[in-house]
């Protein structure tokens, strides 16, 4: 299950894609344009190991452009992993908007 930070997320039965793009804005069939990352960053990461599985938290820092229009995105995102067969599964993952600055 991913959700998006627009509080969306991708039906799997009808096979609809979704991709977040700049803000948490998710557009269908946005995953046919490609985007340059001009920046990426994943301050304040967090990894809690618990037997086989892990939960994963920070933020996600981006500048990025696409058909000549500069993005900027700071969204929260976790992820939940499970070890599986030797290798890290990814099983969930959420992204929310974060509140403006005071």
């Amino acid at each position: 299950m991913q959700a998006h930070a627009a509080g969306s997320a991708p039906d799997p039965a009808s096979g609809t894609s979704v991709a977040a793009t700049g803000g948490g804005h998710c557009t269908p069939g946005a995953m046919t344009r490609k985007a340059t990352f001009k920046s990426l960053e994943w301050p304040e990461l967090t990894v809690e190991i618990v037997g086989n599985n892990a939960v994963v938290r920070h933020l996600w820092v981006s500048e990025s452009e696409l058909d000549g229009k500069v993005t900027n995105t700071k969204i929260g995102v976790m992820q939940v992993w499970q070890k599986q067969d030797g290798g890290w599964k990814l099983l969930a993952r959420a992204s929310w908007r974060l509140p403006p600055p005071a």
